[in-house]
């Protein structure tokens, strides 16, 4: 909890430090993602679409952005004794709030952030019998933090189009298993890393 409430701290300073100077130069915009999540070292869930959006405001080189993107993913069936097959889901919405740069280089601004989120988590499995009877049904949301950087094509004054590749590092707390089953492979939350593309809408 010290570690959490010391990046958040640090993350409002630095914001009000880098941010404050060029405040009259200030552009809101708005962008929406589309791309591929890729959980990092988690076997027993498919990688799977993410999608979301973003709010922000440009200083002209700094900028602050609001995003929540979502993703779920498909847990692949074990076999186990007595249960049968079991399956699971793994559903998370990511909300955050980054610092970003944007380097101006002609028709093209690459960029790098950093900043804090909050994983809104919904994790469950189900017996092959009956889908509907869960055998765990665990929310639990974690913290973390986030990594990346992209590239911005202009379209014109306002709209750009490009990649963004972000990398959840995420504050982990292991899920329970299913209990009285030992290796059931849906106890931990992973890292992970997605890949979108990005138009975003300056104002």
């Amino acid at each position: 909890m010290i570690r959490r409430t010391t990046s958040f701290v640090a993350l409002a300073v630095l914001a009000s430090v880098f941010l404050a100077p060029s405040a009259q130069a200030a552009r809101f915009y708005m962008a929406g993602d589309l791309g591929w999540t890729f959980l990092i070292g988690a076997d027993q869930f498919d990688d799977d679409l993410s999608y979301g959006g973003a709010i922000g405001i440009d200083f002209d080189g700094p900028a602050l952005e609001f995003t929540a993107k979502y993703s779920s993913f498909d847990g692949n069936e074990l076999d186990l004794p007595i249960v049968g097959t079991v399956g699971g889901d793994l559903d998370v919405l990511s909300v955050g709030l980054s610092l970003r740069y944007n380097f101006d280089a002609g028709p093209i601004r690459p960029y790098v952030l950093i900043g804090g989120v909050y994983h809104v988590v919904d994790f469950q499995t189900f017996d092959s019998v009956d889908q509907a009877q869960q055998l765990l049904k665990n929310d639990q949301n974690e913290f973390g933090l986030i990594f990346g950087g992209g590239l911005e094509f202009k379209l014109g004054d306002h709209v750009t189009l490009g990649p963004d590749v972000r990398y959840n590092l995420v504050f982990k707390d292991s899920f329970d298993s299913i209990p009285q089953i030992e290796d059931t492979n849906f106890s931990d939350y992973p890292d992970f890393l997605q890949i979108t593309g990005r138009v975003t809408f300056y104002f």
